[in-house]
């Protein structure tokens, strides 16, 4: 899980020509930027100095979904080396983890780079997800437009208790980082939620990997109003 999802950045090779990507400013978790991929701009280089071992969430999103930058790609770049890319469709979001201290680069583009046809204007957002540990829950409130994601990253097994109360009824899944099929993507290990559940557990999951959890609106389960729901979840290891 030590990959990360990067553009490239710098100059590549192409028949005839040379890819480069636009240099924007530097980026900060909590940061959202915007900016537009065009036939001439295919590619919007950002910085962003990071950590080893800390765990990056970048959300690359079409201003318009009805527009003609349907089909997003995020890259990200350590010293010209290219650790993921993704090409997504839509709301395009990734997850990664960094291997070591340096400036990344995260680069928004387009599937097929300058041979691609996808043009718009777009955000991108830069966060951390909220470390989460054994024995000590969090409460919060969460609208059906948001999602939270927390992350552990220990060595001990454990299961997953979630409670919540409102008008929304959010999903909560435990994933996995993808690290070969879909790079930077979330692999669900276990998930519960909709308008059925008020509480429950999940487990025994085993420790030693990066687990991300989410909270967020079930695939297929559509909120008018933004509706929210406040919630508690925790991770305990398992009882002998």
């Amino acid at each position: 899980m030590k990959k990360v999802v990067v553009m490239l950045l710098a100059l590549v090779a192409l028949v005839g020509s040379a890819f480069t990507a636009s240099a924007q400013d530097s980026l900060k978790p909590g940061d959202t930027v915007e900016g537009e991929i065009t036939n001439d701009t295919y590619a919007v280089s950002y910085e962003y100095v990071g950590i080893g071992g800390e765990v990056i969430i970048v959300d690359l999103f079409p201003v318009d979904i009805l527009a003609d930058y349907d089909n997003p790609a995020i890259i990200i770049q350590l010293n010209g080396e290219e650790l993921l890319r993704y090409d997504g469709y839509g709301d395009t979001t990734v997850v990664t983890q960094l291997p070591e201290d340096g400036t990344y680069s995260i680069i928004a583009s387009r599937r097929d780079d300058a041979d691609g046809d996808s043009v718009g204007e777009y955000t991108l957002t830069l966060r951390n997800p909220t470390p989460i540990a054994l024995g000590e829950p969090v409460n919060n409130t969460i609208d059906s437009e948001t999602i939270h994601y927390y992350v552990y990253d220990g060595a001990d097994d454990f299961m997953l208790s979630f409670a919540r109360q409102g008008d929304y009824a959010p999903q909560v899944s435990i994933n996995l980082v993808d690290e070969s099929a879909t790079p930077g993507r979330l692999s669900a290990v276990a998930a519960m939620g909709g308008g059925l559940v008020t509480r429950g557990t999940m487990g025994v999951i085993p420790g030693g990997d990066l687990y991300v959890i989410a909270v967020e609106e079930p695939l297929f389960s559509f909120s008018f109003g933004n509706p929210t729901a406040e919630y508690a979840l925790g991770l305990y290891v398992p009882e002998e």
